[in-house]
Formats: C-alpha cells, structure tokens, sequence
C-alpha cells in the first residue's frame, strides 16, 4: 500500500530531519504519540525487524547514537524516554521509536495505540541487540498472541492506574505530566540557587587575604596603620569645621524667631490689601452653634430669618457692657463684647418688627379675601308669592 512507504518519503524532507548520519536519520513522528517522538531510519533499504542479524549490530548502535543526538537536540531528559522497536510494524522500513513516556498527544485516539508501546509488542533496544547477538534472528509473534496483547487492558505505565476509557486514561496521564513539570521547574529553581552560592564561594575565596591574621575582617588594616587613619581622619574633620565657622559666623536663631506676646491674637494677622481685624477671638468649640465669627464690617449676628418669640442667645446674663456671659468666665479668659454690637442688634430688632408687621398684614388680606368670596358665592333666597306679587311689591325703576 502506498501509505506503508509514508516514511520512506518523509525521511528526505527537511522540515522533519533532525540529526543524520552516512548511516542514519532521526526525523519527528508525522503523528505523535507523546510530547517527544521521533524515529531514527537506516538509510540502506532493510524492510523490517524479521531481517536483522548479528551482522546489523554496528548499524543498531549507529541508530542509538544518533536517538541520544536528536534527544539532546531537543533539550529534553534522555530518563523521560523509551526507546526500542514495534514487534508488529505497520511501515516499510526499519524505523527506532524515541517516545517519551508522558503519552500526552491528541494522535493517541486509539486502544491498539496504547498497547502498541506498552505491552510486549514494544520490543526495547537492548532486548533486540542481546536476542540478535545469542539467536543471530528475531522471531515473529504468533497472530494470537497479537490480537491477545492488543486486546490487554488500558493501565498507566506510571502507576497501577486501570481503565477501560481510553478518555480517561489521557487525563490521567496529563495529571502525570503536569506533576512532572511542576517537579522539574522546582529542581531548575533548586538548582541555580545552588550554582550562585557556588559562585559567591569562589569569589570569597579569590579575596586579598588578610594583613591582620587575628582579625575576622580581611579589608580591616593592622593596628598601628588604623590609628594612623582614624587620626588623619580627625584632623581632616576639624580643619574643615574651622573652616565653615570662620566663613560662616552662627547664626541668631532667637533673633530670627522672636518669641510672641500673650497679647498676640489667636489668629493670624492677614497683610496686603486686607484690612487687618482687630475684633475679639473666640475659644474653639464654643461659637460653632450661637455665634458666628465676626465679618469686616462689624460683628454679624443671627441671619435675618424670622425668628418669633426671644432670639436664640445664651440664656446668661451680661455682667457689663463689655463683658462677655457670665457662663465663660470660670476657667476662661473674658471676652468683649464689640462697640456697635447693641446698634447692630437694635436694627436686627427693627427689621424682625417690620418683618412681622408685614407677615401679619398679609395673613389678614389673605383673610378679609376669603370672607368676600363666600359671601359672593352664597345662594340668593327665593322671595314667597306668585310671580304677579313680586311684580306689585316691586320698586319703580
């Protein structure tokens, strides 16, 4: 069948050719089986296993050489893979299988796949050379044990793992797989770690060895060179102090920061174009609700909202005209109250008074409006009689 001689055709292709030989080549698998499978072909037309004797052992070492070259190519552990002959193949030619054991590939489809590698039918390298080298030949299995290995059960070749879905078997061994990888990026990890420390050995032992041989510290100098230093170091240090003093008189720090007044306002003085506020200060958390602070123009009291009834002030007493209420004065300092604060509440006062006066006037048009239009939508009683009295009793025009 044309297909049979697929390989025949593949191994002079470039873009499957990994490593060849004058004896040899290793080319990648068109249908892998696993992650890593490649096949390692003589060049020199040889159909199959059933044909090989003692005389082909120097072709058989030939074909491993070259399987360890095309593995190392690829950077992947020679460990992870197995390496030997079908004792059924399919293909013209005699091909090595380089598989790694992983089987993780979406062209493992099949059961006869699986045992294909896994079972006797898998004959191993060393297996072939050793049974050529005492028997000269290597016999066909019989077609009944064939169809009885192809028909074994799926188990793991990792663990004990047994299955009849071949589905889930490849999940199994993709958790297989990924468990691996997480161990080999550990042991990467593991193994740098290792190679720095090894180097940061070989520098500290390429260091200049130490001048003082009591001293744990190989750049510290023998004592009498060391006191040398420090006293070099001192002068150094007091010569430039001088320097700096005699450049640089000291500064007044008291001068430039003159001590304030207890008479200084609480609140700092604005200079410019504002007018500087000369009016009293108010302890903190005690103005936030009754009293404001005082605007430019004189102390502002409650917004002109009508209030009915007292306005809403501390209920102490004034003790004087520039006193502030009595309530504040344990414990804190007085207040004063400002000059104009009594005209300013007079007028507030007088505005309340004319505020409420006009509410009051409104209130009773309001009234007097409502009483009207009653009266004009009263019904008007009918007069008794007949039609012919109202007309005699009727005024003249």
């Amino acid at each position: 069948m044309d297909w049979q001689n697929g390989l025949i055709r593949d191994m002079v292709k470039p873009e499957y050719l990994i490593v060849s030989s004058e004896l040899g080549v290793a080319i990648a698998d068109k249908f892998p089986k696993a992650m890593h499978h490649y096949l390692v072909l003589p060049t020199a037309d040889i159909p199959s296993i059933f044909v090989l004797n003692r005389s082909h052992l120097p072709l058989l070492g030939e074909l491993y050489r070259l399987a360890r070259n095309a593995v190392e190519k690829k950077g992947v552990p020679w460990e992870d893979f197995q390496v030997g002959f079908h004792a059924e193949p399919s293909l013209h030619r005699l091909h090595l299988h380089v598989i790694s054991t992983d089987f993780v590939s979406p062209s493992l489809k099949t059961k006869k796949h699986w045992n294909c590698h896994n079972t006797e039918l898998f004959v191993p390298y060393e297996k072939l050379y050793k049974q050529l080298e005492k028997d000269n030949c290597f016999s066909r299995f019989p077609k009944s044990l064939v169809k009885e290995l192809l028909a074994k059960p799926l188990v793991c070749n990792q663990c004990e793992f047994a299955s009849d879905s071949l589905l889930n078997l490849k999940t199994h061994l993709l958790n297989h797989w990924q468990c691996k990888e997480d161990e080999r990026k550990e042991s990467t990890k593991l193994d740098n770690i290792t190679k720095m420390m090894n180097e940061a050995k070989l520098d500290t032992k390429m260091m200049p060895l130490c001048h003082n041989q009591g001293s744990k510290n190989p750049f510290q100098l023998p004592p009498k060179q060391q006191a040398v230093k420090e006293c070099a170091n001192h002068k150094l240090d007091l010569s430039t102090t001088e320097m700096i003093q005699r450049n640089n008189p000291p500064f007044n720090f008291q001068a430039m920061n003159p001590l304030k007044s207890n008479n200084a306002p609480r609140y700092p003085q604005h200079h410019g174009s504002r007018p500087i506020w000369n009016g009293p200060s108010f302890p903190p958390f005690q103005h936030q609700i009754n009293y404001r602070y005082p605007m430019l123009n004189g102390f502002r009291g409650p917004s002109n909202i009508i209030q009915h009834g007292f306005p809403h002030y501390p209920n102490q007493t004034f003790v004087g005209p520039g006193a502030w209420p009595s309530g504040q004065q344990s414990g804190v300092r007085s207040k004063s109250i400002p000059r104009n604060y009594q005209q300013n509440q007079n007028q507030q006062n007088a505005q309340q008074n004319s505020n409420l006066q006009h509410l009051t006037h409104n209130v009773n048009r309001n009234q007097q409006n409502k009483n009207q239009n009653k009266k004009a939508t009263k019904p008007i009683n009918q007069p008794s009689g007949n039609l012919h009295d109202q007309e005699a009793t009727a005024p003249p025009p």
